[in-house]
Order: C-alpha cells, then sequence, then structure tokens
C-alpha cells in the first residue's frame, strides 16, 4: 500500500472525535464521485451521439465530394480515371458514384421555393445513401383484384420458379438457382436486359423479360438481328386465357418503344399459343 493511500485511510479512520471534519470529508469524495462519474457518462454519451450523426451525415451525402475547378460536368472518362486513382491511393474506399446538380424552383400556388436537385444512379441508393435506412416501403395496393407490373428482383426467384415449374416439370431446385442466376445477371445489366412480373394481391402470376441483342453475345446466338427481344414470357396455369399475358406483352412493347422504335420476338413454332398472342398484336 502506497503512501498517499495509508494517510487517506488513516484520515478517514481517525480515532480524534473531529465529527464535522469527517462529514465533510466524506461528502466531499461522494461529490467528487459523483462528479466524476457524471463526466465519464456524458463523454461516453456525446462520444456516441456525435458518430451516430457523422454516419447519418456520410449516408446522406458521402464522406468525400469533387467538384470541377472550373465548375464544369467531369466526363465518364474522368470519372473512371479518378476512380483508379483512388483506389491506388488507399484501399479503404468502398463505393464512389457519380452525381448530377441542378438548380430549380418548385412552385405550388403562389408560393414558390428554390431547391438544388441531385441525380445519382441507382444503385448508389442503397450502395452509398443506404436509403433503406430512412425509407419505409408498404403496398398501397389492397384491393383484391389489383393488378401490378414491376421490376423482377432476387426476392421473387423461389414465386418465379414454381411458375416455370408448371411448364418443363424440371426439379424446383435446379430452376431456382437458374432463376436466381439469371435475375441477378439481367439486374447487373439494366441498359441491355430487364425482367418483369405480374402481381394481383402481392402474389406473382406472370414472368417476362425484354433482352437485347447485346446480352446475347454471352448465349450460342450470335446471328440476331440488333435490338430488343421479347423473351420467356410465363403466366401460371390458372390464370392464362384471361389477358395476363398479353397485357404483359403491351407494357414490354411499350417500355421498348422508349428505347427503340421496333421489337422482336421469336418462338418455338409449336408453341401455338404464343405466337397467336403475338400475331393479334401485329407481329
Amino acid at each position: 500500500m502506497n503512501l498517499t493511500t495509508r494517510i487517506a485511510i488513516r484520515h478517514l479512520r481517525s480515532k480524534h472525535n473531529f465529527g464535522f471534519i469527517n462529514f465533510s470529508t466524506l461528502l466531499s469524495i461522494i461529490g467528487l464521485m459523483l462528479g466524476i462519474s457524471s463526466l465519464i457518462i456524458i463523454s461516453c454519451v456525446s462520444d456516441g451521439f456525435s458518430n451516430v450523426i457523422n454516419f447519418k451525415l456520410s449516408d446522406i451525402d458521402g464522406h468525400i465530394r469533387l467538384n470541377s475547378y472550373l465548375n464544369e460536368e467531369i466526363s465518364e472518362s474522368k470519372i473512371g480515371e479518378i476512380d483508379s486513382i483512388f483506389k491506388h491511393v488507399t484501399t479503404s474506399l468502398k463505393y464512389t458514384a457519380p452525381y448530377i446538380e441542378k438548380h430549380t424552383i418548385i412552385k405550388k400556388g403562389s408560393h414558390s421555393e428554390g431547391i438544388i436537385v441531385y441525380g445519382v444512379p441507382e444503385r448508389a441508393l442503397e450502395e452509398i445513401f443506404q436509403l433503406d435506412q430512412f425509407s419505409q416501403s408498404q403496398s398501397k395496393f389492397n384491393n383484391k383484384n389489383d393488378i401490378i407490373i414491376r421490376e423482377a428482383n432476387t426476392n421473387d426467384a423461389q414465386e418465379v420458379s414454381r411458375i416455370v415449374y408448371e411448364r418443363n416439370g424440371n426439379p424446383l431446385d435446379e430452376i431456382i438457382d437458374i432463376v436466381l442466376t439469371d435475375i441477378e445477371t439481367i439486374r447487373s445489366n439494366k441498359k441491355k436486359a430487364i425482367a418483369l412480373v405480374i402481381c394481383i394481391n402481392q402474389k406473382i402470376i406472370a414472368f417476362s423479360k425484354c433482352i437485347h441483342s447485346e446480352y446475347f453475345k454471352r448465349s450460342n446466338y450470335t446471328n440476331l438481328p440488333k435490338g430488343w427481344y421479347l423473351c420467356d414470357l410465363k403466366v401460371m396455369e390458372k390464370y392464362r386465357t384471361n389477358g395476363i399475358g398479353k397485357l404483359l406483352t403491351l407494357y414490354r412493347l411499350n417500355w421498348i418503344s422508349r428505347r427503340a422504335n421496333k421489337a422482336f420476338y421469336y418462338s418455338n413454332i409449336e408453341n401455338k399459343a404464343s405466337i397467336n398472342l403475338h400475331t393479334s398484336i401485329g407481329f
């Protein structure tokens, strides 16, 4: 036991009758303990709060933003060079994404307000800004007869596989793996392909794709005319002959019309239902 501790103990346990001095000493020690404890707790809380705020702000705006010194737009080729420089300098860089900044005015009635609009690639919404932490999505379609056409995602693989299973009867596990890989590949090549589903009461009843001829280069189809193709229309058996396939086909044609002035379609010559469907809408 060191000297300081021995003196403190002797003073606290003194046999002399100085009651007020002992009381004031204990009161001082207790006050000092409470004060130090409060400082430690406040320091921990403030540090944690600061970390949370920094995390939220970096999620909204990223850690670094690069602008042209001359206020000019940075070309896509330059963006690639900048990315390679950062990756060469540091290995801690996780994600990068280009953005567009525009100034505009929003007006409602007699009230107007100036705002800044930012445009970023879709992948940046999850990878960098992590909007799923700040938003909540839920279906606004509560009626049982509501029909929703949307882009397929990897969570749809199991339901889509059951529709495919009705058609070819292959082992379901194998179909799920194939469909999941197909959807993942399409979503990573959105400029060349899109997969769509039709839902009734949040249940998938049909699946189809639009594929550009550039996407087919990965397969054995090498002599196809250049352009967009309607592919793989599949409808759950109990919903066939109800116009679901035609609805999805017209939707896909409208989607292609915003990207090209021509659409292609191919089918097995024995698939009379598919041929009749596409013939009825002008093929």
